[in-house]
């Protein structure tokens, strides 16, 4: 892991851009002694509202600002880690006009996969970060691949995990500090969402989107996609059901993280 400070990121990252601290504050809003304190490091850090205007006057990530870490310490086997992660969410078979590779192997029975989703959304909620991206690029494969297969009342199951299965990728791409990776995640959970014919896991994948652009510096629409979604959705105060809650809950959360000072 990198010993730099924020103050070593920002002073590297002006000097890449060729402005003086006094331009960076003309550009960014910040007052010339907090980035001179940065700096010198006699502050460590800032508001994080502070470090999103530094990172915008740089034309950088915030999270680039950050020193975001990787948080997978293990190396992985031959069928998994973080670039194989990424190959499993920039799939070119996928692509329109791309000839497909030949499936060399059946995939596993729809019960069998969805089953190694709900562990695998557990492994995220426990902090398995390591495990997980050795284990989810082949669930995403075997994913497309049930998929494909699915027939009758199993169709809208299977988009439906699929989904779920892209949101713990791209949730698991961002806190590893890929959030290009983590958008191409987003936006196929909200696919496989639409394929399933599901609302909420629409609103779950808004959500997330929400937190990739916050990531990314893009407050103002991070928070009006989760405000807009949330709008959508507002469940019914007799009649919503708990699962309506619980996604609405996540939108207004969503929606406000952006606004606070």
């Amino acid at each position: 892991m990198s010993s730099k400070s924020i103050g070593d990121r920002l002073g590297e990252l002006r000097r890449y851009r060729d402005i003086t601290q006094e331009e960076l504050a003309e550009r960014s809003g910040v007052h010339v002694d907090t980035i001179r304190k940065l700096e010198q490091n006699v502050r460590q850090s800032a508001r994080l509202g502070t470090l999103r205007k530094l990172a915008r006057a740089l034309d950088s990530e915030l999270d680039r600002l950050l020193g975001q870490p990787t948080v997978t310490t293990e190396l992985p086997d031959d069928d998994g880690g973080l670039i194989a992660l990424r190959d499993a969410i920039q799939d070119i078979s996928a692509l329109p006009g791309v000839p497909a590779d030949d499936l060399d192997e059946d995939p596993p029975a729809a019960d069998d996969w969805m089953r190694q989703v709900r562990a695998a959304t557990t492994l995220y909620w426990e902090g398995g970060y390591g495990e997980l991206a050795g284990s989810l690029p082949l669930l995403l494969r075997d994913g497309r691949a049930v998929a494909r297969e699915a027939t009758g009342s199993l169709v809208e199951q299977v988009w439906n995990q699929l989904a779920l299965s892209y949101q713990l990728a791209a949730s698991l791409a961002t806190q590893v500090g890929h959030l290009d990776w983590a958008f191409e995640a987003v936006a196929k959970q909200l696919q496989a969402a639409q394929r399933a014919s599901d609302p909420l896991m629409e609103g779950m994948g808004v959500s997330t989107l929400s937190w990739v652009l916050l990531r990314q510096g893009r407050w103002e629409e991070a928070q009006s996609v989760a405000e807009r979604k949330a709008d959508a959705l507002e469940p019914s105060m007799r009649s919503g059901r708990s699962a309506q809650y619980a996604v609405y809950g996540n939108l207004l959360v969503a929606a406000a993280t952006p606004a606070a000072p």
